[in-house]
């Protein structure tokens, strides 16, 4: 089984055009395991539901920035700390794209191949690079003020 698994995986990754470009940055996972235990259910919820969103959607950091501007759980937090929670956001769904190859993967393999799960592989990838690229240009806008923002999420 493993062996099938190998190659099926070798095949789409052979298959997908797409290779991850931008790794997250080991800052931003560190970010995200030390602030998701600090923040308030309500809002870890609205982070995991928002991340499961948009590990299948591209994010534009400004909207997401505008529409947590509105959300009334975020009311008490600056401009600033809401880039920490959009830090947050993406981080999710990278972990989520993540999760999300892992079983096409293995469902390609029990399945022996499909043309569309490479496609759907080659889509997750694409924008998991960008959702890396998007994390790591915030995460390096806020790190002056990280433990700051951290503090806020308690």
């Amino acid at each position: 089984m493993m062996k099938q698994l190998l190659i099926v995986f070798l095949l789409i990754s052979n298959t997908c055009a797409a290779q991850v470009n931008n790794i997250l940055s080991a800052d931003a996972k560190n970010f995200y395991t030390k602030a998701m235990p600090l923040v308030k259910p309500g809002v870890k919820n609205m982070v995991e539901n928002m991340g499961m969103h948009f590990s299948n959607h591209t994010i534009n950091v400004d909207s997401l920035l505008e529409q947590l501007k509105h959300k009334k759980e975020l009311a008490r937090f600056t401009p600033h700390e809401l880039k920490g929670i959009i830090v947050l956001i993406m981080v999710q769904a990278s972990d989520n794209a993540d999760m999300r190859i892992k079983q096409l993967v293995t469902h390609t393999a029990s399945d022996n191949g499909e043309n569309n799960t490479a496609a759907q592989t080659d889509l997750i990838i694409q924008n998991k690079s960008q959702i890396a690229a998007n994390a790591n240009l915030v995460m390096n806008n806020i790190a002056i003020n990280k433990e700051e923002i951290l503090r806020s999420f308690k």
